[in-house]
């Protein structure tokens, strides 16, 4: 005997049925799925929602848009039983729902490493109440002990990897939670640390012959550098020259072009050494490279300009 059926949308033209069913002597609640056309999909006596022992009754239902049901509530009810079977006195109806209140534990031994311009992350799932977990949330501060909320979040992921692109240079600090179906968040994990402190710019300085007696002549080479591996940048480079007596001089030789991602910039020339007194001795020839890209080329996720570098030729003069 079947009695009590309530029908609900699938949310696909079709219908979902449930009702109290006696095939078992005790009332359980059943369910069918049936569609457009009439036909059952789901077994052909219906699927078992609650079989559990005695009389399961007042059910109701609430469809969930895709194709299937929730029972969100549980009705119970109090009978009080005489020594005959059919003289009993009957509670009333109140009902209850499992509601999830329990957030997922916090992700263990998160790691962070610089990967070029990137931060990958790496972390273990917690193990604790994460059956239902649905993914993980990322945050990222710019100072330690940083509040991990909707301010801070970066991204989801469902696995146990993610990659920061191309956050900034700087020290950048992460921390990680799980977050369920339910839209419990759990506690962060612990905060790692990740410098990206890796400059746009590498500059390289070398005179050959290094050493000679006066007047020769040697051959300088420029090397600048572009290390970003995401924009052309504007590299400037100059060489300060501090003579063997002392004497110095800034901007000895100046200029600046546009480099390409991971590209180099060479340049060179020969360059004649008097006989001069002041030069007897070692003479040094400083190259400081920086980066001088203007806007908007410098903005956020590219880094700005300012980055700098330098290299230093040594070169040798003996007296004639």
């Amino acid at each position: 005997m079947q009695r009590e059926p309530l029908v609900v949308s699938d949310g696909a033209g079709g219908v979902i049925i449930a009702w109290e069913d006696y095939r078992y002597g005790y009332s359980d609640i059943m369910a069918q799925r049936v569609d457009g056309s009439g036909n059952p999909l789901w077994n052909a006596d219906g699927n078992a929602i609650s079989t559990a022992s005695e009389y399961q009754w007042h059910h109701t239902m609430a469809s969930d848009g895709d194709g299937g049901t929730d029972f969100p509530l549980t009705e119970y009810k109090v009978f009080a039983h005489t020594s005959d079977p059919w003289v009993f006195w009957e509670s009333g109806v109140r009902s209850g729902c499992s509601v999830d209140n329990l957030a997922p534990g916090a992700p263990l031994t998160l790691l962070g490493l610089p990967d070029e311009t990137d931060v990958l992350l790496t972390w273990e799932a917690s193990g604790e109440d994460d059956e239902d977990l649905a993914h993980y949330n990322v945050y990222r501060g710019s100072t330690p002990g940083f509040v991990a909320d909707e301010n801070t979040l970066i991204g989801t992921v469902t696995d146990i990897e993610f990659t920061d692109t191309t956050p900034g240079h700087g020290t950048w600090y992460y921390r990680v939670a799980g977050e369920d179906v339910h839209g419990n968040v759990g506690s962060p994990s612990n905060e790692t640390a990740v410098p990206l402190s890796t400059s746009t710019v590498a500059a390289s300085l070398t005179c050959m012959p290094s050493s000679g007696v006066l007047p020769f002549v040697t051959g300088f080479t420029v090397q600048m550098t572009n290390q970003y591996d995401g924009l052309t940048r504007r590299i400037a480079g100059r060489i300060n020259v501090t003579l063997a007596n002392g004497t110095s001089y800034g901007n000895w030789r100046a200029g600046s072009t546009n480099i390409a991602a991971g590209s180099t910039y060479v340049t060179g020339w020969n360059q004649p050494i008097p006989a001069l007194a002041p030069l007897v001795g070692d003479n040094l020839f400083r190259l400081v490279a920086a980066d001088v890209t203007p806007a908007p080329w410098n903005q956020p996720p590219y880094p700005p300009a300012g980055d700098t570098d330098s290299d230093t030729a040594t070169l040798t003069d003996i007296a004639p």
